[in-house]
């Protein structure tokens, strides 16, 4: 196979690859069924051993929905009727901006008062309506415009200067005034106490700045100053309103680059670690994928294919969704230990999805788009579900575009495709898409991986049980129209009947790729599956490239069989960002605590170099040989950023400091490879 068409590699324990063990019964079933040169995996899935993922004081066992099944909007934003529709598929809305003040340059579609008081009634009334809804929810609000008393003066963007994408500039700025740091947490302070006089509910995090990446200008050091801010707002609260978690930097576009020029000290992240990290209660970043597939606008970058995993391989280097993510997010939690001596911090990902499927403010033309759009939303849950420090997780989806700002933008469950002159709403396919999860809950239990070579990124899986329901969550991140996978199941504890009985939701798109993202008239169609359907699970279950299933698996008897707790915790290195070197040996170390219980061990190495890697690297673990980073299938991916995993045996670690060395015995060859952190499972019974 052509590198270009691999599929990235990495590793996310838990929802993990899987390619397991297989029964003789299993592989006769399966191999009877399955279409010739289709690959053929196993899926072993314990419903009895409950999993508890914890990072430093974060924990997380169940599948709290209202954390990641939610769109974009603060609640109390739509109609009852509205609120009724979403809650009828399980979905809250969860984020926002403001408030906005009158304020020089303000745009209209956030006019939300001709004064203060009017302002701060409007959300008065909001948020009322949100507490009759729903009661105590998580949501997060982002900081909007405060004033002209307060806002910094118009000044030329300096977003160019901290690598912001040029759709997510804006053309007004936030910025505070140096001078006026206290009046804005002043004025922030009585909206807040406002709302907690007329009993309304309030938000539970509460970001300084949207995007500050991209709208903090008119101020001598842009990222400086805006962490500046926010450590006095977090000051102010904590001791006013201690309730409300201030957070940041809410970066628009945090993608590391080649040069790591984010991470020089007045960089963007970097700064606001070091400046603000002790006291925010909570990180916010924002993590958009780009295609080029569906962008005209940049020929150069343009892309033959629409999928993100073939475009890597091909100069794209904004893509979260196949690995990055995860080494980024480990990279955030060492720094914070390394920098403030400290567990890692709560995250929350205030906005996520796939930028580049153009126009960025629609009408989008087919489904096609929207397909391009979810499956990235798929995949950046899965691997965020999977982080104890994750909070919150927002898809940019609002459940109703706006009648004043993009009234016809694709990412919406519904649009407005004839504004401005009708501004009546038309349903789209994401209100399928959330319909597709509306069903998926309950209590983590184990799925195990055997058989794939290492960091091979076949199959994705998270696996959840409800009583004596177990709903499995799979999903094929080969590119579109790529390879497909054939999957057995193998359930701890289900009957042959339970296999018959099981049920499947399936979503995928059937039929030929458009041939323009443009065209309206497409030969393929989207298929979202709102019910489940019978499936007989003695059969291979056969994903196609990029297809999501979920599987319901009733479990008639559980009675007799002891349940097991399981818990993987999650440590880092402190070192982070270390060159490397031709031929030389790099080091750092990592405290763990007492090994007795510990069942299973696995590091993730966060590395990076432009273009990846040209030879393997290895491991040296207190001494002892650990084996060999295989890293040929991360050559040639633009801006290579990921985890890579080795599972070592438990005795070679010990409590207290343990050495981990890398070495590489031939020239690396440029490209800047940087070890960026370290981060090693536990995984152990209770």
């Amino acid at each position: 196979m052509n590198r270009k068409t691999k599929l990235c590699t990495f590793t996310l324990s838990l929802w993990a690859v899987i390619c397991f063990a297989i029964t003789a019964e299993v592989i006769e079933a399966a191999s009877s069924t399955v279409p010739n040169g289709v690959r053929m995996l196993t899926a072993k899935v314990d419903p009895l051993t409950e999993v508890s993922i914890q990072v430093g004081p974060h924990q997380r066992s169940v599948l709290e929905r209202e954390r990641y099944f939610v769109v974009y909007h603060p609640p109390g934003h739509y109609s009852d009727e509205r609120a009724a529709e979403l809650k009828s598929i399980n979905v809250l809305p969860a984020r926002g901006t403001g408030p906005y003040y009158p304020t020089f340059g303000l745009p209209e579609h956030h006019d939300e008062g001709a004064d203060e008081k009017s302002v701060n009634q409007s959300w008065v009334k909001r948020y009322l309506r949100a507490k009759e809804r729903y009661g105590k929810t998580p949501h997060a609000l982002a900081g909007g415009m405060l004033g002209p008393e307060i806002n910094a003066s118009q000044h030329k963007s300096s977003a160019k200067k901290s690598g912001t994408e040029a759709t997510m500039q804006v053309k007004y700025s936030k910025a505070i005034r140096s001078d006026a740091y206290d009046k804005a947490a002043q004025k922030l302070l009585s909206w807040v106490r406002t709302l907690r006089a007329a009993g309304a509910s309030m938000p539970t995090w509460y970001t300084a700045i949207n995007e500050p990446d991209a709208s903090w200008k008119g101020t001598e050091n842009p990222n400086v100053d805006h962490a500046r801010y926010t450590r006095h707002l977090a000051k102010v609260f904590a001791a006013a309103e201690p309730e409300i978690k201030i957070a940041g930097p809410c970066s628009s576009w945090p993608y590391p680059q080649p040069n790591w020029a984010r991470w020089r000290d007045d960089g963007t992240e970097k700064a606001f670690i070091d400046i603000a990290g002790d006291v925010v209660g909570t990180y916010d970043f924002h993590f958009y994928s780009k295609g080029y597939w569906a962008d005209d606008r940049k020929p150069k970058l343009r892309q033959p294919h629409p999928s993100l995993v073939l475009g890597q391989y091909n100069g794209n280097q904004n893509v979260w969704d196949y690995g990055r993510m995860e080494a980024y997010l480990d990279l955030i939690a060492a720094y914070h230990q390394h920098r403030w001596k400290t567990p890692p911090k709560e995250v929350i990902i205030s906005e996520f999805g796939r930028q580049a499927v153009m126009p960025q403010l629609g009408p989008w033309e087919n489904e096609f788009k929207e397909w391009l759009y979810m499956t990235t939303v798929n995949r950046i849950w899965m691997g965020l579900i999977d982080r104890a420090e994750v909070s919150l997780a927002v898809p940019f989806i609002l459940a109703e575009s706006d009648h004043n700002y993009g009234p016809k933008r694709g990412q919406t469950m519904y649009t407005r495709p004839n504004a401005p002159e009708d501004l009546s709403l038309k349903r789209t396919r994401f209100f399928d898409f959330y319909g597709f999860y509306d069903q998926l809950h309950g209590t983590r239990v184990a799925t195990s991986v055997q058989g794939a070579k290492p960091n091979e990124d076949c199959l994705r899986t998270l696996s959840f049980r409800a009583g004596r329901m177990l709903y499995i969550w799979l999903h094929n991140p080969s590119a579109i129209a790529g390879e497909p996978v054939g999957v057995a199941l193998d359930i701890s504890g289900a009957t042959r009947n339970d296999f018959k009985k099981a049920r499947i939701r399936r979503m995928f798109w059937d039929g030929p790729i458009p041939k323009r993202h443009s065209d309206s008239d497409v030969e393929g169609t989207l298929r979202i599956d709102r019910q489940f359907e019978p499936f007989d699970l003695s059969s291979p279950l056969v994903l196609q490239g990029e297809e999501t299933v979920i599987l319901e698996v009733p479990l008639s008897d559980l009675a007799g069989h002891e349940r097991v707790q399981s818990v993987r915790q999650t440590f880092f290195a402190e070192n982070v960002m270390v060159d490397l070197e031709d031929k030389s040996t790099a080091h750092t170390d990592v405290v763990l605590p007492a090994l007795d219980s510990v069942q299973k061990v696995s590091i993730h190495f966060g590395l990076a170099r432009d273009q990846g890697f040209d030879n393997d690297l290895r491991l040296v673990i207190n001494g002892h040989p650990a084996g060999i980073l295989d890293l040929s299938s991360s050559k040639g991916i633009a801006a290579f950023h990921r985890r890579m995993t080795v599972d070592v045996a438990p005795s070679i670690l010990k409590a207290g400091s343990n050495r981990v060395e890398i070495v590489s015995e031939i020239p690396l060859q440029g490209g800047t490879p940087k070890w960026v952190s370290t981060a090693i499972d536990l995984t152990h019974s209770k």
